[in-house]
């Protein structure tokens, strides 16, 4: 009860399977990105920054869930995928355009990760190695009795990312001055524990209770890759959720689910001899975030009523031990959403509304400012959906949704260093819509879309000429593109995957230099091909992967390099024992996601697996 009803859903939608996942070698944002219309962006190596864009949005503009409860937050608007552990999930589920109730809604999109629940009782052991220092073990154990389950993972990660890069000084037009040299300071390290406890004390009451924590501590590089660099970064994040779920309340046709959850981050970031930054720093942000949510449904013969509503409570802590300065920012924030489902009585139709209200205070107490300590705000966005099923293997859908983003903390009042806050911040609002076709076959299936999207208010860090950063509300932007992906099986044992996506990700900023160019770090063309032989329990897989017409700055005046990358791998399967292998970047193509800051050329990676029982 509360969890997301595909099948209800008319928006465009993907998962992505634990197999998938758990491929050595792979990073959350690489296996996200081979979806259309998604794309990842990573600084540098192995463990690096990362995040996720969805139809050429943002990564603030793009919610990231895990088992309903949302990461992103006014103290941290970008999920960092990196801090996230991919062996500790199931499967993720991607929604492009409009998002499902359940999730609230994302400019470009949303994305869910789910955890493991399966009730099968077992004990795994999975060791990890690859090039560049890579190197892994994780436990997971689940086991049950008559009315409860457990499934409980232990991880631990790391690299040395001393990969070899091509150095240009910063003169791309002067390779006189360029260098082969080894990459330095991105070392890093993660822990990480996943626990989940369900227990059913009868057939309709059912009760779940989840708690995770990571450990992260990473060097942070320097543009010109200095040796005596010693910048870094921690992060740990705790997150507990419980949830009870009660189906046919009473023996009506009720549903409900009542949950609670707190999450608490603590970042350290340490650039005491001022190598990476403009100035020194030493700071540390305390995150800690806790709400009530209430979902319950009426399940009536041909549709669905739905009501949605939770309470949501923020605070960050800035301390800056340089300067003996510290800040503190709150938000209390308040959610309802309403969404109807009906179905036509063949289920040939089936249409859907949805109406979502937020209602929020911001409140800060740090730096004497000129501006306002405190402010508030009312939002409110509706969707509705159309999905028509012509014949048995065909499917049309339609979706229109307005969308709305709040500023963070650091947007409204980041008064640190070289950046102003400014507490006068219109959220970022935009409508979505997009039309898409869906055919499936006995061997496969295929869908192509059209999407677009329109948004105001845009924000943006604008700098004057001392170089002081001030946040605005610099204008709108369109994005328009059209997707297409399939899956067929070739053969009894060839299958093949292909995605594409072709958008105009289009700034119309009221600023005269930006206006007609592309929004920066979006490409206008994504492609990806996987091909997959499967003989009994072995299968090997060959993948290119490719993107073009991407910038990253506003004015378009740095193109990032076009880039084509082939990776290949093989997976063994016998008795309790799983053998997997991955050759990533076999043509040792250098990628720049972020402008200076390469990824690793080719490598090699290896995990063996050991069922006990």
């Amino acid at each position: 009860v509360g969890d997301v009803v595909l099948e209800e859903h008319t928006g465009s939608h993907a998962r992505i399977s634990a197999e998938q996942l758990r491929r050595p070698g792979n990073s959350l944002g690489q296996a996200l990105a081979f979806e259309p219309g998604v794309q990842n962006n990573q600084a540098g190596a192995e463990g690096s920054y990362s995040t996720v864009t969805v139809r050429g949005a943002s990564a603030a503009q793009t919610p990231i869930y895990w088992d309903g409860i949302r990461l992103n937050g006014a103290s941290q608007p970008a999920v960092d995928l990196s801090d996230l552990e991919v062996l500790n999930l199931e499967s993720v589920d991607i929604f492009r355009g409009r998002s499902p109730l359940q999730l609230g809604g994302g400019i470009g999109g949303a994305v869910a990760l789910n955890s493991p629940r399966g009730q099968r009782d077992s004990t795994a052991l999975r060791l990890h190695y690859g090039s560049f220092g890579s190197s892994g073990v994780q436990l997971g154990t689940s086991f049950s009795g008559q009315r409860w389950h457990n499934n409980t993972a232990f991880s631990h990660h790391q690299a040395e990312n001393d990969f070899s890069l091509i150095n240009d000084n910063g003169t791309n037009l002067n390779p006189d001055d360029d260098r082969r040299e080894r990459m330095h300071n991105a070392s890093f390290t993660r822990d990480s524990f996943l626990s989940l406890l369900s227990f059913n004390p009868s057939a309709d009451i059912h009760y779940d209770i989840s708690a995770q924590y990571t450990a992260r501590d990473s060097g942070v590089p320097e543009w010109h890759n200095d040796e005596a660099n010693q910048a870094s970064y921690a992060t740990r994040t705790a997150l507990l959720q419980a949830n009870q779920r009660i189906t046919a309340v009473q023996g009506s046709d009720w549903n409900t689910r009542f949950g609670v959850h707190a999450q608490r981050r603590r970042d350290v970031y340490d650039d005491s001899l001022s190598q990476v930054g403009l100035g020194a720093q030493h700071t540390r942000a305390r995150g800690d975030n806790k709400g009530l949510s209430a979902f319950t449904e009426y399940l009536g013969e041909r549709g669905t009523f739905s009501v949605q509503a939770d309470i949501r409570e923020e605070k960050l802590r800035q301390d800056d031990w340089i300067d003996a300065e510290s800040s503190e920012a709150k938000r209390k924030e308040h959610n309802l959403s309403l969404g109807y489902i009906r179905f036509s009585e063949d289920e040939r139709w089936l249409a859907s509304v949805g109406s979502q209200w937020q209602s929020l205070e911001d409140r800060y107490d740090g730096l004497y400012r000129e501006g306002k300590d405190r402010r508030s705000g009312d939002h409110h966005g509706v969707d509705a959906g159309l999905q028509f099923s012509p014949t048995a293997n065909s499917r049309w859908q339609f979706n229109l949704s307005k969308i709305f983003r709040e500023p963070s903390f650091h947007e409204l009042f980041g008064d640190r260093g070289l950046h102003v806050g400014n507490e006068e911040l219109l959220a970022e609002v935009g409508s979505n819509a997009d039309l898409s076709l869906q055919r499936t076959y006995d061997n496969g299936e295929w869908t192509f879309g059209l999407f677009q999207s329109d948004r105001d208010n845009l924000i943006a860090s604008v700098f004057n000429a001392r170089g002081i950063g001030h946040s605005e509300n610099v204008g709108r932007a369109q994005v328009r593109g059209i997707e297409f992906s399939s899956a067929l099986a070739l053969s009894d044992r060839w299958s093949t995957r292909v995605s594409a996506t072709a958008q105009d990700a289009e700034n119309r900023s009221r600023t005269r230099a930006f206006s007609g160019k592309q929004l920066p770090g979006q490409a206008q063309l994504l492609a990806s091909a996987r091909f997959k032989y499967t003989r009994v329990r072995d299968s090997a897989w060959l993948e290119v992967r490719g993107h073009s017409g991407k910038y990253y700055d506003t004015a378009n005046l740095l193109p990032a390099k076009d880039a084509l990358v082939l990776n290949a791998g093989a997976s063994f399967l016998r008795q309790a024992w799983t053998i997997d292998l991955s050759l990533n970047n076999l043509n040792d193509e250098q990628i720049e996601d972020f402008n200076g800051f390469a990824k690793p050329g080719r490598s090699v990676h290896i995990a063996v697996g050991y069922r006990f029982r």
